[in-house]
């Protein structure tokens, strides 16, 4: 999945904004605005492989379930989710929401059958 949001402690999410439109992603330490995540795919551009690709796709061989950041243009953030990210400065005055790559955004919730 490709995400957009912050790097940030759990401890950290209690100076957001009661209105805050963002999920915490606990394995990654992530805080994602949801409106910009979406499944993607690795691509590479034009009529030959880039090295950029090649990296991407050795950095996902070796280690398959960490995120990592990637360098897109970085969107127009709504005006909450810049208050969520001014909330984080307080903390981290340079901090920068930025793209992240993730192996999966949740596992699958199961509960015990009821007899």
């Amino acid at each position: 999945m490709l995400v957009y949001g912050v790097r940030c402690a759990p401890n950290d999410l209690l100076n957001l904004p009661a209105d805050a439109e963002a999920d915490y992603y606990l394995d990654y330490g992530l805080l994602v605005f949801p409106s910009y995540t979406r499944g993607t795919v690795l691509r590479s551009y034009g009529s030959k492989i880039h090295p950029s690709f090649w990296r991407r796709v050795a950095r996902l061989i070796e280690e398959p379930l960490k995120p990592y950041e990637d360098d897109r243009e970085q969107p127009f953030i709504t005006d909450g989710e810049a208050a969520v990210v001014a909330a984080l400065r307080e903390s981290y005055p340079t901090l920068q929401a930025n793209w992240y790559y993730v192996p999966k955004v949740a596992s699958v919730a199961t509960t015990p059958d009821s007899d």
